[in-house]
């Protein structure tokens, strides 16, 4: 059996938590000892309560790319991160207006660890 530390897995979105869900169990099941799970969009149905409880992830982390989610669950609050994308956008849009390179702001964006 593989020993890890931190697994961490990407997806686009999150909706009901089952595909991330699955993914963390594999990874527990490889040897990680901790699981952290991204996506860019959090839309989280009542379902997904389930990504908050139990041991198999330790952290959400998304965007706040989609509208902002009603839905409170146990340890919400300790697991989840949401990161915002206003400053992105408004920078892009800003560029479309003025003629700017939006390929200019995307390497921008990778040189900063963004």
């Amino acid at each position: 059996m593989l020993r890890a530390g931190s697994f961490f897995v990407v997806d686009d979105m999150i909706v009901g938590g089952g595909t991330m869900l699955r993914a963390a169990k594999a990874c527990r099941e490889h040897g990680a000892r901790a699981v952290h799970t991204l996506a860019a969009h959090g839309l989280f149905s009542p379902a997904a309560g389930e990504l908050f409880s139990g041991d198999v992830i330790d952290t959400v982390t998304v965007t706040d790319s989609a509208a902002p989610f009603d839905n409170q669950w146990p340890g919400m609050d300790d697991r989840l991160t949401v990161l915002s994308v206003a400053g992105l956008f408004a920078e892009t849009i800003r560029r479309l207006h003025e003629g700017g390179s939006i390929s200019d702001l995307l390497e921008f964006s990778r040189a900063a660890g963004g």
